[in-house]
């Protein structure tokens, strides 16, 4: 197996990089699309929204979206239809509504952990407050089932809109249920790997493994061709996730002050659950002790990361996404797609985890 060297940055970053393999019309065609459902209403929920997407300013001035902004969702969804000789100017709503689904999250988790800046900009609940917040984001859940049900019909192939519902808001409740336990593991100190794992292929990779499995819903393949595509989606989820992990602590100890709230608010990453059930009672007691603060300040960051590092838990944690990356290419060799369908996938899989 090829070492592969893990890229320790956050997912935004990735994402972008990802959503740069999809040509510059297909970019153009989906955030046109997306405009024309938001400009059909007049409401300012809906410049708040042209805010949230970065369209416009606080006063509702256009502007030129940050390049920091990716599109994620809408890459995955229109590469797994190329890659499985589907028509991706058909999938556009599709990704349409899976950019809706990724900003009605942004928005919530935004207000749950406290955060004040996203992409260098204000959140939304910062300014208009959490209550606005928590409405803008349920608005751009009832946009995506909207943008769904407006697919054109391919004449070749059968199509069921609710097809396509159904199994983003399984994606949905799939997201809410990991943020769940996410928000629950905060507060104890008996997390898995394994559960861990559980969590994060619910919290990050639901949506991922949806947006593969939509690309590929209505194009020429079988419906396990659907599914398997679904479950690399998935696992793309989790090596996002464990590169974030390690991203977020070590770069914390670089340069002395934290890269996010989350794990001020104690969030459990995969180096934390490995010392907690793998490392030495005296490494366990170390960490245990800081989890127990009632609050965590930026300087415990720093001591977590030497603890997890002299643990191993950088180290357990690259090696997991070295294993999980190669369980992927032998997958998608097992796709029976075409070369250049599976060349498409793992490009997507070393632009996420690997440099």
């Amino acid at each position: 197996m090829v070492r592969r060297e893990v890229i320790v940055k956050e997912l935004g970053f990735r994402g972008n990089v990802v959503s740069q393999l999809m040509l510059s019309d297909q970019r153009i065609a989906i955030e046109s699309a997306m405009k024309s459902l938001l400009s059909k209403y007049a409401s300012p929920l809906f410049r708040i929204m042209e805010y949230q997407i970065g369209w416009v300013d606080e006063q509702a001035v256009p502007v030129d979206r940050p390049t920091e902004y990716p599109m994620l969702y809408s890459a995955l969804c229109l590469a797994s239809c190329q890659s499985t000789g589907g028509l991706t100017a058909s999938m556009i709503p599709m990704a349409v509504a899976l950019e809706f689904v990724d900003n009605f999250f942004q928005v919530h988790i935004d207000v749950q952990e406290g955060r004040q800046e996203r992409y260098n900009r204000s959140t939304v609940w910062w300014i208009w407050g959490p209550g606005q917040a928590i409405n803008v984001g349920d608005a751009f859940h009832a946009l995506a089932r909207l943008s769904i049900m407006s697919t054109p019909k391919n004449e070749d192939l059968s199509y069921d809109p609710l097809v396509a519902v159904q199994m983003i808001d399984t994606a949905c409740l799939r997201m809410c249920q990991g943020i769940n336990i996410d928000l629950t593991y905060q507060e104890r100190l008996d997390v898995s790997v394994d559960s861990y794992l559980s969590m994060v292929r619910d919290k990050v990779g639901a949506l991922m493994g949806c947006s593969m499995g939509l690309g590929s819903l209505y194009s020429p393949v079988p419906s396990e061709t659907v599914y398997k595509l679904s479950q690399i989606g998935e696992e793309f989820g989790i090596i996002s996730q464990i590169c974030e992990d390690i991203q977020e602590l070590w770069q914390a100890r670089r340069s002395g002050y934290p890269v996010n709230s989350g794990l001020l608010n104690k969030r459990k990453t995969l180096p934390v659950a490995y010392v907690f059930e793998k490392g030495s009672i005296a490494q366990k007691r170390a960490l245990g002790n800081i989890y127990f603060k009632r609050v965590l300040e930026p300087s415990d960051l720093l001591k977590i990361a030497d603890i997890l590092e002299d643990a191993g838990g950088k180290q357990y944690a690259e090696k997991m996404v070295e294993r999980i990356l190669n369980d992927i290419f032998l997958k998608i060799k097992g796709l029976g797609i075409s070369e250049d369908g599976c060349l498409v996938i793992e490009k997507i899989a070393n632009s996420l985890s690997t440099s």
